[in-house]
């Protein structure tokens, strides 16, 4: 019979300096007296020589064996090994999406906006982006929050929208509503600051930022974006909007809803003891037939 421990062609020469009857025992153990030696695997190992026990050991929770020939040690300071029986070899990272706990335990999950985007990071810890970006989720890195949307709250993940007459001043602001006199009536902000609202026009102002209204009979409003409705002076028998109803002589040849037209300023009624001169100027009568410019002027005492 062909005896491998005697070939030289099997070792190379100088033999190490162990008896062959032991050279696989770190290697391999036998599971009972009667069966030959098997390896080692998965985390366990058999670091004596000779053996003195029929079974592959195996580390505890906190500790693991580099290999099969070698005993447990402490996981190195931010891995860990949780198993009672370790599998593998090596102590771990945490994975993406979860931050270090203790040598013994698994790793945590980052929650409330909170990411960690690395895998071979040592006490790896769940961070939170800067104002004015965001991580999808729990596994990514931050991004710059664009386009009208926000960082807050950055317990959730992701950039998120202002609503309806809301808009944000800038990508690390809170989303507020604008000024009276300016509205934001899209369901979502698409933009920052003044470039996400648009000015009520003149005759019109806003409270709510949703939609613009027309200022009432007696009030006017100069300017683009005015923030609330000024009282005509009625001292100076200043007034606007529904007055000229009680023109009984001017009259229209459609329907024309007056406020349009005499809110954004204030008409006098009295320039003269006893004159009155009163200037309309109409844009357009209907929402869909735009008109001309037409100017009705009537003196009469």
């Amino acid at each position: 019979m062909f005896d491998i421990f005697s070939s030289s062609s099997f070792f190379p020469t100088p033999f190490p300096p162990y008896h062959h009857e032991h050279l696989f025992e770190h290697l391999f153990i036998a599971s009972n007296s009667t069966t030959p030696c098997g390896a080692c695997v998965g985390g366990s190992f058999q670091d004596l020589d000779p053996a003195t026990s029929y079974n592959c050991k195996s580390c505890g929770p906190g500790t693991s064996a580099p290999g099969s020939l070698s005993a447990c040690s402490e996981c190195a300071v931010g891995k860990f090994q949780e198993q009672s029986k370790a599998t593998s070899y090596g102590c771990k990272f945490c994975s993406i999406g979860k931050e270090f706990v203790d040598s013994s335990n698994l790793c945590s999950d980052c929650i409330a906006g909170k990411y960690h985007h690395q895998n071979d990071q040592v006490s790896a810890v769940c961070k939170t982006c800067s104002p004015g970006s965001a991580p999808l989720n729990a596994a990514s890195s931050c991004s710059d929050c664009t386009n009208g949307q926000i960082s807050f709250p950055a317990s959730l993940y992701g950039c998120k929208s202002c609503n309806e007459g809301k808009v944000a001043a800038d990508s690390s602001s809170l989303c507020e509503q604008p000024k009276n006199g300016k509205i934001q009536p899209n369901n979502l902000a698409t933009a920052y600051a003044s470039d996400g609202t648009r000015d009520c026009q003149a005759g019109t102002t806003s409270t709510d930022a949703l939609a613009c209204e027309i200022c009432p009979a007696g009030k006017f409003a100069f300017f683009p974006g005015s923030p609330k409705c000024e009282d005509c002076t009625i001292a100076n028998q200043e007034y606007s909007g529904e007055f000229l109803h009680f023109v009984p002589f001017l009259h229209f040849s459609v329907h024309v809803p007056l406020s349009y037209f005499l809110t954004s300023t204030c008409v006098c009624s009295s320039l003269a003891p006893t004159k009155m001169l009163l200037e309309v100027f109409l844009v357009k009568f209907a929402p869909m037939e735009p008109l001309p410019l037409v100017k009705f002027a009537r003196t009469f005492q």
